[in-house]
């Protein structure tokens, strides 16, 4: 049998889609049509942003369940859009579009720690500890070598 590629092949889930699905791994197709069928199941589509549920429309209403799982949402496109969906509350909508980005943060990439990422722009070590101080994440932080040691001649 030939091993899957692509949107085929199964991908390791981080825990809070992993709980929802009661999967730890599935292909992103079948991440997709679950999200779907459940929202579909319990009418959480609307037609207009922060709508009510009327099981139609392009915006996705996010209940008690779905909340954990769009709240730890915070991605950047290849083009550079971010979708955060960090400070969203129950009752509030997402568009459609933005289901593959949310599945997309959801993956564990191979080399990737199971409980966190570390978003491109935290590489940078003020940032990163200016990160960890807004997010209250206790850490020691030590320079080995100053810019001024390396520079000096």
């Amino acid at each position: 049998m030939e091993e899957a590629k692509g949107l085929s092949k199964p991908v390791k889930l981080k825990n809070d889609l992993a709980e929802f699905l009661g999967a730890t791994e599935l292909p992103r197709t079948q991440i997709t049509k679950k999200l779907w069928d459940y929202i579909k199941e319990n009418g959480l589509q609307t037609k207009t942003e922060n709508g009510k549920p009327e099981n139609a429309g392009k915006f996705i209403v996010a209940d008690a369940e779905l909340l954990p799982i769009f709240r730890n949402t915070r991605t950047r496109s290849k083009s550079g859009k971010i979708t955060d969906l960090t400070e969203m509350k129950e009752g509030q909508t997402i568009h459609m579009m933005q289901i593959p980005a949310v599945v997309g943060a959801k993956m564990i990439m191979d080399g990737e720690a199971p409980y966190g990422v570390i978003s491109p722009d935290l590489l940078n070590p003020t940032k990163f500890c200016k990160g960890m101080a807004e997010r209250g994440v206790p850490f020691f932080f030590e320079e080995s070598i100053s810019r001024q040691k390396l520079y000096r001649r």
